[in-house]
């Protein structure tokens, strides 16, 4: 009898096991439901970032929407929407939307839109301007590993301080160090001029040529146009070669103080053959950005050419070359070295 109940027994579950079972098999279902919402969100997110790059906004970011329908935990998806709302790409611009979105990324662990919600209180873009809530969320970012940008901001909140954040130079030169280990051009060229300065570091010429290079080398016209400066004998000795090439490479860029120094340089016959012509054209590019000692420097140029001698095959010897002892040559090399990038 005993036995014969013991056996039927094991035949029919426990109620307690046989909803443990069925929450297993709940369980079981639901992740598979979950695997194919994040798998369709990614393919949403894959074709709006398609649509995005061919500039087609509208159409991605209903792809964004679309794939958010499916996963709303989708942190990815949440950010490209945020940054469209941010941006008023594809959408009506809309902070508090921007705000929502990127905050859900944020929450999610993802470092970028971390940075981007630090960047949405440093700029009060939809909320008041925070910069210590800003600091809060580039120190998320940091804390997960996520070279580079993280430390460049947080180097940004100490170099100029704001609401909540006090101005420290020697914390902001830890941080634009830790970037530009990681290889960030920004963050380079900032640590170049920290050391050119002395700002919160030691004087450094040679730590401040050597960051400046690495960022230069990455092609970041700022820095270029640093080196371009700094090879007309700033801090290092001169070489017109190495100044016309890294001045050359910035003003080709855009970078308007390197088009008028290359205008100078064309001028003044230095690092180039004397090529009034060119050193209007530099001039120009650099006045039409707003630089505004450029325009003056086409005025001075065109009244020297008006007033040059009858017969004269160099524009400018009379001015370089006037006295014995070089005073006047002097003078225009001082002139060219004192246009560093801050002017």
């Amino acid at each position: 009898m005993n036995n014969s109940e013991d056996k039927k027994g094991a035949l029919i579950p426990l109620p307690s096991s046989a909803l443990a079972q069925g929450g297993a098999t709940a369980l079981a279902r639901r992740g598979l439901r979950d695997a194919l919402a994040t798998q369709q969100a990614d393919a949403w997110l894959k074709k709006g970032q398609e649509l995005w790059d061919r500039r087609n906004y509208r159409q991605a970011v209903d792809s964004f929407a679309r794939g958010l329908e499916c996963d709303p935990d989708h942190e990815a998806l949440a950010l490209w929407l945020g940054d469209a709302y941010v941006d008023g790409l594809g959408v009506t611009q809309d902070y508090e939307q921007a705000l929502y979105w990127i905050r859900k990324a944020a929450n999610r662990g993802l470092a970028l839109a971390q940075c981007r919600l630090g960047r949405m209180y440093a700029e009060g873009w939809g909320v008041a301007k925070d910069f210590a809530e800003a600091v809060y969320w580039w120190r998320k970012a940091d804390e997960q590993g996520w070279p580079s940008l993280p430390q460049y901001l947080l180097g940004v909140a100490y170099d100029y301080g704001g609401e909540g954040i006090q101005q420290n130079s020697a914390e902001a030169a830890y941080w634009y160090r830790k970037s530009a280990e990681h290889g960030y051009a920004t963050a380079q060229c900032r640590l170049g001029e920290i050391y050119l300065d002395g700002k919160g570091v030691q004087q450094d010429y040679q730590q401040a040529i050597l960051w400046f290079h690495r960022a230069a080398e990455q092609g970041n016209a700022e820095a270029q146009s640093w080196l371009g400066w700094m090879y007309t004998g700033e801090g290092r000795e001169r070489d017109m070669s190495e100044a016309l090439i890294w001045t050359q490479k910035a003003a080709k860029q855009g970078n308007a103080r390197a088009q008028r120094r290359l205008g100078m340089m064309y001028e003044a016959g230095e690092g180039v053959p004397q090529d009034c012509e060119q050193a209007i054209f530099w001039y120009g590019k650099a006045a039409d950005q707003g630089l505004w000692a450029a325009s003056g420097d086409i005025e001075k140029l065109r009244a020297n050419l008006k007033a040059k001698p009858q017969g004269e095959t160099r524009p400018f010897a009379n001015m370089r070359v006037s006295t014995d002892d070089g005073t006047q040559i002097e003078a225009r090399e001082s002139e060219l070295t004192r246009i560093s990038p801050q002017e």
